[in-house]
């Protein structure tokens, strides 16, 4: 079973990633686009690999600027795909 914990820092991780930044601040649990300027390219990436590393499907009618809006609700998103395969 894959833990809350893991989740955050993999996502953590990509993030990092995909914006080229250093560390990654506090992050706000409900405004992550607007605090990490995430514009749609990067959201795309980052959706795309969230896919990959939790070899989850996120179906196109789930797909919202309120699954990527938030850290915690993206965080539980994840945990609440893995758990169903």
């Amino acid at each position: 079973m894959i833990t809350k914990n893991y989740i955050e820092l993999k996502l953590a991780k990509m993030l990092k990633e995909i914006l080229e930044i250093e560390s990654i601040p506090e992050i706000k649990v409900d405004n992550l686009i607007e605090q990490f300027n995430i514009d749609s390219i990067a959201a795309l990436e980052l959706l795309v690999r969230i896919e990959q590393e939790f070899h989850i499907q996120i179906p196109d009618e789930e797909l919202s600027v309120n699954l990527i809006g938030s850290f915690h609700g993206l965080v539980v998103y994840i945990e609440r795909k893995c758990n169903e395969n």
